[in-house]
């Protein structure tokens, strides 16, 4: 999205002051720069990729090592007569 161009260009001084042109983007590339803040979405995918790969967190009162993968049993299954193709 460009949540933080618009953010950026907001809270610009010069923007604010009402005096730009339309060379005002080109000159303040900066505006473009992406905030370093996270939406509540992205801090949940981080916080579910970290559980995934380290466990829960010791803070969160984990204890022991973090779980070991499960390698599940999948079953080998006949093809019914009726859907074999001859």
């Amino acid at each position: 999205t460009n949540k933080s161009f618009l953010l950026n260009v907001l809270r610009n001084e010069e923007f604010l002051s009402g005096i730009v042109d339309t060379g005002f983007i080109a000159a303040n590339p900066h505006l473009l720069a992406p905030l370093k803040e996270q939406d509540r979405a992205q801090k949940l995918l981080h916080y579910i990729g970290n559980v995934i790969v380290n466990g829960v967190p010791k803070e969160l009162g984990a204890v022991g090592p973090p779980p070991s993968s499960v390698n599940p049993f999948i079953p080998t299954l006949e093809t019914p007569k009726e859907s074999r193709q001859e």
